[in-house]
């Protein structure tokens, strides 16, 4: 779950997620986290779920994956090389 800092910045820089009139924060944050984590498996098929009320501490809360630990490798994944 993710959802837009209540005091609308990150890491001390304004973002306009809360006042978009346009495009409701729910879906901005969800694209955000989903092409994140889609970048870092290699697999765009995830899912991100949104309003992480009563999840965590504002910055904080619990994170849930489903890996495939098959042969090969299953997502693509690389790691990063020095």
């Amino acid at each position: 779950k993710c959802e837009a800092s209540l005091d609308g910045t990150v890491n001390g820089r304004r973002n306009a997620m809360l006042d978009d009139s346009d495009v409701h924060w729910h879906r901005q944050i969800k694209s955000c986290v989903g092409g994140v984590t889609a970048a870092v498996t290699g697999d765009p098929a995830c899912f991100v779920s949104v309003s992480a009320a009563h999840q965590g501490p504002e910055g904080g809360g619990p994170v849930a994956a489903i890996v495939d630990l098959g042969s090969g490798e299953p997502t693509g994944y690389r790691p990063p090389t020095a």
